[in-house]
Order: structure tokens, then sequence, then C-alpha cells
């Protein structure tokens, strides 16, 4: 005749420890719901870091190829999901140059309208104003 190991539920169902098993088991009997942790599960959110344009490129294009598996090209690469969602969809509508970071950039004259034109001139202006009366 086999002999019959016996296993704790904790050993059973491979819970931390007894505390967490008592926790569970209080919050049951309260009618309380009990909410499963992050511990072991792939989490979609990563500390923020800086791309290149071209790293960019290559996420997207890696995600397209995967079709469009944002969350695989996000652990892949280690960024968010958000972002590599945000890239897909700014490449989908103006391909790669919609990818560039483009804050702190200044309009070139073309650019400007008139209205624009005329607060930089007030500006030089206001400038040279306060140079001479410095």
């Amino acid at each position: 005749m086999a002999k019959r190991t016996k296993y704790t539920a904790e050993e059973k169902y491979e819970i931390s420890n007894n505390t967490v098993l008592v926790k569970w088991i209080n919050k049951y009997n309260c009618h309380r719901g009990i909410n499963a942790t992050t511990k072991g599960m792939t989490q979609s959110m990563t500390n923020g870091r800086t791309t290149s344009w071209k790293e960019r490129i290559e996420i997207v294009l890696y995600c397209i190829a995967y079709s469009n598996d944002y969350q695989h090209a996000a652990e892949f690469y280690h960024v968010s999901y958000q972002q590599v969602y945000r890239w897909v969809k700014k490449y989908e509508s103006g391909k790669e140059i919609a990818l560039k970071d483009r804050r702190g950039r200044n309009k070139s004259e073309e650019e400007l309208t008139l209205e624009d034109r005329t607060k930089l001139s007030m500006k030089k202006l206001e400038m040279e104003f306060r140079a001479l009366a410095a």
C-alpha cells in the first residue's frame, strides 16, 4: 500500500505563509473581497526611459510585425504599453517623421502666422528697450 503524504494548505496552494491564509479566511468570513496581488504578474508600466528616434521606429516596426501586440513590444523593449500604443498610432498617421521629438523646437519664419510674427517683433523691441534702459 502506498503512503499518502500530507500537505498543508500553504504547501498545496503555494501560499507564502500561514498568516496570509488566516487573513484570507477572515476576509471571506466577513464577506469582504480578496484581491490578487501583482506578485508574479507582468506589469505593463515600467520606469520611464529615454528612447532615440531610431529606437522608437524600431519598436513600432517590431510591434506591427507582431500584429500590434503592444504588451509584447513593451516588455521586450522595457517601455510602457501606453507609449508603444501612442508611437504606433503616430506612425500610422504620419510615418517616421511623426515619431520625432519636437518639444522645445522653434518654428521657422515660414511657419509663423502674421500674429506670431507681430508678437515676436514686439518681444524683440521690448528686449532692445530694456537693454538700452539698463
